[in-house]
């Protein structure tokens, strides 16, 4: 920023020029990094003023520097420090047909102080011939084998005890990062804001090719700010998505995190689907601060053959349970209790919406309704009633209709607490309690 207002503004009446104190050049820098076109701009005419200058004076800048630097990036390393800024960690698992496009999406970077460690998750398919043929052309690309397949989480978890970097990165094996800006934007969202946490917004890459908008679309559904800092128990409800609490995006992936600060949490991710969910919402809570960047910095790509687009099975349910202890002990641990009853409507909802979307294998519906009644336990507390309400409210709809028994339905109904049914109730019936 220094170099380019200088030299493109000489001679000229730019604001940089006629600040008349330190706030308002403060305020100038944060217009310009928040700014992405502009940063580009300011990134193009960076390197050409220091072409320039660096050619003219070649021989002063190397008794200066010492050895002469090819590029900006390499500034940002400690001298004699061989590790990198970033780990971007990627495992894989039958992916063999995008494997290649997710990591080309890094190497492609401009910001190029990187390590991508590469998981194989026990791949049947030939994604590892396609890694091993990448590995050999880049070495900043380590390929990591499990003896065994232990899913996404497990192996997410690997790539962090091989990461070096100050920042680490989750990728997953078949999105992409949405640019050759990214990892160099985050990075400075990071310096800019002082967040541990920085999180990268998505779109959506349909099979068809088209991008559709993912975050900005739920922001205006749920109250999201993206450009913001958040941290603390405010970080926390708004990864709940409570309608009127806010919204941040509760994924691993896409999200810049200080590697020292991860380390510190002592977090890792479970295994199973959704292992997002008991391990995202404490990684912010914890944080010094979490920055959600307006900055589209993943494509997710959207098909149909995905671990998450499969049926719900019996044991596809059992693990959910599990996720959902996993949640509630790691809330009490943290003296969260008070806001179980909000943790356990949006485990419900997120239930529901899954399982109405992709459907419950034949035999699984009594597992499908003893999942959701568990969760109902916990309900009490919760403080946005509608959407509590509107749980409760579907529970009777397809593919719910393991409740049509009477019985079942009676046990169901018997495990939810009752100051939580009278209230569903009067809503209904439109009595105002006294």
């Amino acid at each position: 920023l220094t170099t380019t207002s200088g030299a493109v503004g000489i001679g000229s009446v730019s604001r940089f020029h006629n600040a008349s104190n330190a706030a308002e050049l403060v305020s100038l820098v944060e217009e310009c990094v928040f700014n992405h076109g502009v940063i580009e701009q300011i990134r193009n005419d960076t390197r050409q003023v220091f072409a320039a200058f660096s050619s003219r004076h070649r021989a002063s800048l190397d008794r200066l520097l010492g050895p002469p630097v090819d590029n900006l990036p390499d500034l940002m390393m400690t001298p004699g420090d061989p590790s990198p800024k970033v780990s971007v960690i990627i495992p894989f698992y039958n992916v063999e047909a995008y494997i290649e496009e997710c990591i080309r999406s890094v190497l492609s970077q401009d910001f190029d102080d990187f390590e991508i460690l590469v998981v194989d998750d026990q791949s049947p398919d030939g994604s590892r011939l396609i890694v091993e043929r990448l590995a050999a052309q880049d070495p900043r690309i380590k390929l990591i084998t499990h003896p065994t397949n232990a899913g996404l989480g497990p192996a997410r978890n690997t790539g962090v005890r091989f990461a070096r970097g100050t920042y680490i990165l989750f990728l997953d094996s078949d999105d992409l990062l949405a640019g050759d800006h990214v990892l160099g934007q985050l990075i400075i969202s990071a310096a800019m804001t002082g967040c541990q946490v920085v999180i990268g917004s998505c779109e959506r890459l349909k099979p068809d090719g088209r991008l559709m908008d993912e975050d900005r679309e739920r922001d205006r559904q749920a109250n999201g700010k993206p450009g913001e800092k958040i941290q603390g128990l405010d970080a926390f409800m708004s990864s709940l998505g409570l309608p009127g609490r806010g919204y941040l995006p509760v994924r691993a992936w896409g999200t810049l995190i200080l590697r020292d600060y991860y380390l510190e949490t002592g977090l890792d991710f479970p295994s199973g689907e959704h292992e997002d969910m008991p391990h995202i919402p404490f990684l912010y809570y914890h944080a010094n601060g979490v920055y959600y960047d307006p900055l589209i910095a993943i494509r997710y790509r959207e098909r149909f053959a995905s671990l998450s687009k499969t049926n719900w099975t019996s044991a596809k349910f059992e693990r959910y349970v599990h996720i959902w202890a996993l949640m509630k002990s790691g809330m009490i641990e943290r003296g969260l209790h008070a806001y179980i009853g909000d943790a356990a409507s949006t485990f419900a909802g997120h239930l529901m919406w899954r399982v109405d979307d992709h459907g419950v294998a034949s035999d699984a519906s009594d597992a499908a309704s003893a999942t959701l009644a568990l969760i109902l336990q916990d309900i009490s507390g919760a403080s946005c009633r509608k959407l509590l309400f509107a749980i409760l409210g579907g529970v009777l709809r397809h593919p719910w209709d393991a409740l049509h028994n009477r019985a079942r339905h009676d046990q169901f109904i018997r495990q939810i607490p009752s100051d939580v049914l009278m209230e569903f109730h009067h809503e209904r019936l439109g009595i105002v309690a006294r």
